[in-house]
């Protein structure tokens, strides 16, 4: 969950992002069609977030993004297999909360445990792809869901992280399915702060929240297990709390930085 606070005219993302995402894009191009390792694991690893510019594009224009990250993941792990290591537990599907020392996380951790229920150790959530990808709907600056690479979590020291995973007697996942709807989402908008407020209204408004255009963190990884999966849970309001305390899920592993903990 990030806060926006854009109304229904978004001024995010900014352009500064927008033009930096265009080139680190054009340079990942570059270097998949050359099979330049090194300089595929230099643009991820200096910009490893992609989605901003694909408001509005076609499924296949995003296939198309998803697929090229996809790729350059397989060829960096081919020639450093290492590369993913820690992270090669996680499957598509499994559910990835977060939450950093930044202000805004804490708010929204102070902002979640206001309300009635239990108190909140995470304030964001992200589900996870394939090949280290996780898609995610961001509010600022981005204001879009977005693919990012897993391995920042791990890497930056600065994140503390949950995976949990869906039950196996809630449905199996089906790949597929999962690769695209979360391909289907990338680029939409984000869900300002206000909408979200709504979620704490009841079924009826959340309901509305996952079928719509616009996506929450919560709703777009809720939306992807019920697409995956053909069935309907109650993750409650989708706040990162009622995930990480929902009995739906399994909690596979945890980690802060380069410190991994399995379940």
């Amino acid at each position: 969950m990030s806060a926006s606070f854009s109304g229904n005219r978004s001024i995010f993302p900014a352009q500064e992002y927008l033009k930096r995402e265009a080139n680190h894009l054009q340079r990942l191009k570059d270097a998949v069609e050359k099979r330049d390792v090194e300089k595929i694991r230099s643009v991820l690893e200096e910009y490893p977030l992609f989605g901003t510019l694909y408001y509005g594009k076609t499924f296949e224009e995003k296939k198309e993004l998803v697929d090229l990250l996809l790729t350059a993941s397989r060829m960096i792990e081919q020639k450093y297999p290492q590369y993913h290591e820690g992270l090669k537990e996680l499957k598509p599907g499994d559910v990835i909360l977060t939450r950093d020392n930044t202000r805004i996380s804490k708010w929204l951790r102070f902002w979640q445990s206001a309300f009635p229920g239990r108190k909140a150790s995470t304030s964001h959530i992200a589900i996870y792809l394939e090949n280290g990808w996780m898609i995610s709907a961001y509010g600022w600056p981005y204001d879009r869901i977005v693919l990012e690479h897993v391995k920042k979590l791990a890497d930056k020291g600065k994140f503390t992280v949950k995976v949990l995973r869906l039950k196996g007697e809630h449905g199996e996942i089906n790949r597929e399915t999962l690769r695209n709807f979360l391909t289907e989402a990338v680029g939409k908008r984000y869900a300002s702060f206000l909408f979200t407020f709504g979620q704490v209204l009841g079924r009826r408004t959340r309901k509305h929240l996952s079928h719509a255009e616009k996506h929450t963190c919560g709703t777009l990884a809720a939306e992807a297990l019920q697409e995956s999966t053909g069935k309907r849970f109650d993750i409650g309001a989708h706040w990162p709390r009622d995930f990480e305390h929902s009995s739906l899920f399994n909690p596979v592993t945890q980690f802060s930085g380069r410190n991994h903990k399995r379940r």
